[in-house]
């Protein structure tokens, strides 16, 4: 097997994992500090506190996928996507 990186293929990305699991028990040894700065953030400057959990958010909350949707002839982007709403089939009593 030629090696083209630094990692065998069983080799996992244990330097990353190790970095995560530090951050992770920094971030939960000081979540009651960081929650005591949030809420006197919010008190001067609420503005201020909505950005920084908005910040903070992308952290925890995985940013959905961009796709892009295209056309069948042309290739090109769709512009108008037809949305329809249908009633539900009334169901039989049984």
């Amino acid at each position: 097997m030629i090696r083209r990186s630094r990692r065998w293929p069983a080799q996992g990305h244990s330097e990353q994992g190790d970095a995560r699991a530090v951050f992770s028990a920094f971030v939960e040894r000081n979540a009651e500090r960081a929650h005591e700065l949030f809420d006197q953030v919010a008190e001067n400057d609420p503005a201020k506190a909505l950005d920084l959990l908005a910040r903070i958010s992308e952290f925890a909350v995985p940013k959905p996928a961009r796709t892009e949707l295209a056309g069948p002839e042309d290739g090109k982007p769709v512009s108008t996507i037809n949305v329809r709403f249908v009633s539900a089939p009334e169901r039989a009593e049984p």
